[in-house]
C-alpha cells in the first residue's frame, strides 16, 4: 500500500513530462527560409571567414614579427659580425682565439685586394 501511493504520483508526473515533450515538438511552426534569409546567411558567413583571416594576419604581425626579430638578432650574434660560433669554430680548429682567426682572414683578402692585377 506504501509502494502504491508513492509510485503512482510518479507515473502521472512521467507520463505528463513525455505528453510535453511531444507537444512541444508538434506544435512548433515550421519555418520556410526565404531567399533574403538565404543571402543573409551567405553574408554572414563570409564575415565569419573575413573575421578569422582579420584575427590570422593580426596574430601573425603580433607574434610573428617579434619571433623574426629574434632569429635575425641570433644568426647576427652566431654567424654575423659578432661571430661567437665563428670565434669558436676558429679557437677548436686552429688553437687560438676566434677573433685572431677572423683578423687574419680579413688582413689576407684586403691583401688580394691591394695586389696589383697581372695585366
Amino acid at each position: 500500500m506504501k509502494n502504491s501511493k508513492i509510485v503512482q504520483p510518479l507515473a502521472i508526473l512521467a507520463l505528463f513530462a513525455v505528453l510535453l515533450t511531444n507537444c512541444s515538438k508538434s506544435s512548433a511552426p515550421i519555418k520556410y527560409f526565404t531567399l533574403g534569409d538565404r543571402i543573409g546567411s551567405v553574408f554572414s558567413s563570409f564575415g565569419s571567414f573575413a573575421s578569422g583571416v582579420l584575427v590570422v594576419i593580426l596574430g601573425i604581425v603580433v607574434y610573428g614579427i617579434p619571433i623574426v626579430l629574434f632569429c635575425l638578432a641570433a644568426f647576427w650574434l652566431l654567424f654575423g659580425r659578432v661571430g661567437i660560433l665563428k670565434k669558436a669554430f676558429g679557437f677548436v680548429m686552429h688553437g687560438n682565439t676566434g677573433s685572431d682567426f677572423v683578423r687574419r682572414k680579413d688582413k689576407k683578402k684586403k691583401k688580394e685586394q691591394d695586389m696589383p692585377e697581372n695585366s
